[in-house]
């Protein structure tokens, strides 16, 4: 079942869906918001059982994959608590994806880079390591990889050579950045959903 205080709303990027966490609401309102909740949390699992079941429907005997999207080595952990819940709920692998923005202009750059490009990388697989512990540890099934150069196309190329993925999390932030973002230019070539968890106060 969801943990309490999740629910969901539509965001403006295509085909994203926003998990909004709750906040507890002032003692004098809190029935009044405890019925909006559970109003919201109906309609926002509708949505998304909508959108995460049409895989599902073309072949119900399907392998089913998350995909969380890291930019750079920024974790979001209110993210990593929704992609446990989800992938139980749908019994999913999640896949770990952290991005790395960095350009290559040429021999000389790199060169002088070739320290920091080592020590970026040592980072991430520790902090990739350290990310997927709490998911194998509930018996979740995962994978991680990291890519360095230019985010959006790094993702497209990762997601060109897998299997479709069932629904892809935000997991860096609570919510989405900017529609001049990276994130924001790649989600429109993206066959999935994006999800993102989002606090919000209700007070």
């Amino acid at each position: 079942s969801l943990a309490r205080g999740h629910s969901a709303r539509l965001s403006a990027y295509p085909a994203v869906l926003q998990i909004a966490t709750l906040a507890s609401a002032p003692a004098k309102s809190q029935e009044h918001n405890n019925i909006k909740n559970i109003s919201l949390l109906c309609h926002a699992w509708r949505l998304a059982g909508i959108l995460l079941s049409r895989c599902a429907e073309v072949d119900p005997t399907m392998f089913r994959d998350i995909l969380i999207i890291f930019d750079g080595q920024k974790i979001c952990q209110e993210a990593l608590t929704y992609a446990k819940e989800l992938s139980n709920r749908m019994d999913a692998r999640v896949s770990f994806l952290m991005l790395i923005n960095m350009s290559f202009l040429g021999r000389f750059f790199l060169d002088a880079k070739r320290r920091a490009l080592n020590r970026i990388e040592d980072r991430a697989a520790s902090l990739l390591s350290e990310t997927t512990q709490g998911f194998v540890q509930q018996g979740i099934e995962v994978r991680s990889a990291f890519r360095i150069g230019e985010p959006a196309q790094e993702l497209l190329k990762f997601l060109a050579v897998h299997a479709p993925f069932q629904a892809a999390i935000w997991g860096s932030t609570p919510e989405l950045p900017g529609r001049r973002h990276w994130i924001g230019r790649a989600s429109m070539s993206m066959e999935c959903p994006l999800l993102c968890v989002n606090r919000r106060d209700d007070g």
